[in-house]
């Protein structure tokens, strides 16, 4: 039996102000002694989470943001989109973080999750300059059959099913979206310490050891046991099937791979949903230990070791 899924699971709305920050890449040349002589006003982020849940979807949201000026939700105006190409060269540092397939600059406009009722999360009152939007998405192929797992101090007439799984071409792909108020100058586009800060969101969020971790996680579930109240519904439909064709085969041949779909596919979902939440630890903990960007990134500490590439 086999089965594709895909499945746009998570959306991260990460959004800030004009800050001082001192970014990831901006430490590595702090340590080649090319620390940057001029830097902008500080200001201190205050941090709001929220969770949202629908059928399908998992929507995730951090959102970072100063006490000045305020949002106008009531309006909403559209965004342009910013070219790569009416940018200057993308720098070493960020090359690897940038897929033109999968990212876009949006410039001025209504902040984009306030284009989305019910979905906003920006706190009333407050303005933000930046938002940087993160989807991640997975596909795979399985191969999947059916058996019955047998209990050995239980009876016979006690069964439970099992399915044994053979995942192929699992995938899992990030798309990133940042969205400025303003468009910073030109010339000095990449070191503009707000999209830094973003780009070391996205570091964290495109890290290769993500989707290596996720493939992995997800081949280890290669035999899915049904608990018995899970495995009665169709033990019995197998059975009556199983005699309504004069008892050829066995129970487990009328047990289809849609029947096993639900499963498998909820073994994926959970591994999925680890690695968001992973992340979503990460985001809120790069913020923490930075003060949202205030403070510099620590040289030493778990922070420095999801931002560094293998």
């Amino acid at each position: 039996m086999a089965e594709e899924v895909e499945s746009l699971n998570a959306v991260v709305w990460d959004c800030g102000n004009i800050h001082r920050n001192e970014s990831f890449s901006q430490l590595i040349e702090k340590r080649r002694g090319d620390v940057w002589a001029r830097r902008t006003r500080r200001f201190f982020w205050h941090a709001k989470f929220a969770r949202w849940m629908r059928v399908g979807t998992v929507l995730l949201a951090i959102v970072f943001g100063s006490d000045v000026w305020a949002d106008s939700p009531a309006t909403v105006a559209a965004s342009k989109t910013l070219s790569l190409a009416d940018l200057p060269p993308i720098p070493d540092d960020l090359s690897d973080l940038i897929d033109p397939d999968r990212f876009e600059f949006l410039i001025g406009g209504t902040r984009p999750s306030l284009s989305h009722p019910g979905r906003s999360t920006g706190t009333p009152g407050r303005r933000y300059d930046g938002e940087t939007q993160f989807r991640l998405n997975y596909t795979f192929n399985s191969r999947c059959q059916w058996s019955l797992v047998r209990e050995p101090d239980k009876p016979d007439t006690v069964q439970r099913l099992a399915i044994e799984v053979r995942f192929h071409q699992i995938r899992l792909t990030v798309r990133h979206q940042i969205w400025l108020r303003e468009a910073p100058e030109r010339s000095t586009f990449w070191n503009n310490p707000l999209v830094r800060h973003e780009f070391d969101h996205v570091r964290i969020s495109s890290d290769p050891r993500i989707a290596t971790s996720f493939n992995e996680a997800v081949r280890r579930q290669e035999r899915i046991e049904l608990n018995q109240r899970d495995s009665e519904p169709f033990i019995a439909v197998g059975y009556r099937k199983f005699n309504a064709n004069l008892r050829r085969g066995t129970l487990l041949t009328y047990l289809s791979s849609e029947d096993a779909k639900p499963f498998v596919k909820n073994a994926v979902q959970s591994e999925f949903d680890r690695i968001v939440q992973m992340l979503e630890i990460r985001y809120a903990e790069l913020d923490r230990l930075t003060d949202h960007g205030r403070l510099p990134v620590p040289e030493t500490g778990p922070v420095v070791d999801w931002l560094t590439r293998p």
